[in-house]
Parts: structure tokens; sequence; C-alpha cells
């Protein structure tokens, strides 16, 4: 990667808030409230990006109303037989 590209890449990680669904609280219990409890935290200039618990399409709206930029997708694509269409079902 060229300086310029680098200097842009690295921009752009710095502008990206994750939010990790998984709750100390709860310890293995994934859940999407998470995201939301940690919303208003996160700096208007950031993309938020939920991670993990993202299996149906209420997820996606109700993220999606909360503000949430990006999903961070793995079990419901894993486990689907057809990730394509899983991902078609959730976001489309």
């Amino acid at each position: 990667m060229q300086g310029s590209e680098s200097g842009l890449v690295s921009s752009l990680i710095r502008r990206i808030a994750y939010t990790p669904t998984m709750s100390a609280a709860l310890a293995q219990k994934t859940t999407l409230d998470t995201t939301l409890h940690l919303r208003d935290r996160v700096p208007l200039d950031r993309l938020l990006v939920t991670e993990s618990g993202i299996h149906t399409r209420e997820d996606v709206s109700r993220m999606r109303a909360a503000g949430v930029d990006a999903f961070l997708v793995g079990e419901a694509f894993m486990r689907a037989e057809d990730p394509g269409a899983e991902l078609a079902r959730l976001f489309f």
C-alpha cells in the first residue's frame, strides 16, 4: 500500500466504532442490547458496527433503526445451507 492509501485506511479505521454484543455480565449470552446500550457513547463521527447476534431480518431492522452502520454476521451464515440466500434474507 502506498503512503496516501495507508493514511486513508488508518483514517477510516479510526472513524469506526466496534461494539461487541457480548455482555460481560451475561458471559456466554450474545445480545444486541449491548450495542443499543453503547450507542449513545459512540461519537457521531464514527461508524457503528455491531458484532454477533444477527439472526433475523428483525434484528437487522432493529439495529438500523438505532443507527447501526454495519454488521458483522458470522454464525447465521456459517449455519446456513446457502449463505448467499441467507444474506439476501437478512439484508434485502
